[in-house]
């Protein structure tokens, strides 16, 4: 009897053994595949926001492309006579195209997510930049007093500084 429980208690053993080597292997694999899952899922986070980040650098870029022609747009708007009774037909057909394309142009950046930065009150470097300093007796130091450029935003990214002219 004795030679019957030693041969089988080696093999019991061995058969434990194997147990728990499978049972770490598996464990290490469960780990593994956790981690390697993790990783992905890190990955794939990093990739949309990289690709968010690089949609957004490609709208600001093109939206900063048309600025100047919506400067244009609107100094033409500015040069043009007042309507009257004076003006040629075709001159006020030609202003109101011009109006009608500022209007379309501004509905366009807008619906883009593009907003105009504010230049009622105090200067801000975050999103001003002053062109130069004037003297003001009604304007209390550090407002802006002459708006030469506009300034556009694309959420928190700034596309064009507003340019002004700010009381000493």
């Amino acid at each position: 009897m004795n030679t019957e429980t030693n041969t089988s208690t080696p093999e019991i053993n061995a058969k434990e053994v194997n147990e728990i080597q499978y049972e770490q292997q598996v464990n290490n694999l469960k780990e593994q595949l956790l981690r390697s899952n993790a990783d992905f899922e890190n990955f794939r986070r990093r990739t949309e926001k990289e690709r968010i980040e690089w949609m957004n650098i490609t709208r600001s870029t093109t939206i900063r492309l048309f600025l100047p022609i919506v400067d244009d747009i609107q100094r033409a708007l500015d040069a043009m006579p007042q309507r009257s009774a004076d003006l040629d037909s075709v001159i006020l057909n030609a202003l109101d195209g011009l109006s009608l394309i500022q209007k379309n142009v501004t509905k366009a950046l807008e619906s883009s997510g593009v907003e105009e930065i504010s230049t009622v009150g105090t200067f801000d470097p975050e999103f001003h930049e002053a062109l130069m300093q004037v003297e003001d007796p009604e304007k209390r130091s550090g407002s802006i007093v002459q708006v030469f450029e506009k300034g556009y935003k694309l959420g928190t990214n700034i596309i064009r500084h507003a340019k002004v002219s700010v009381s000493k």
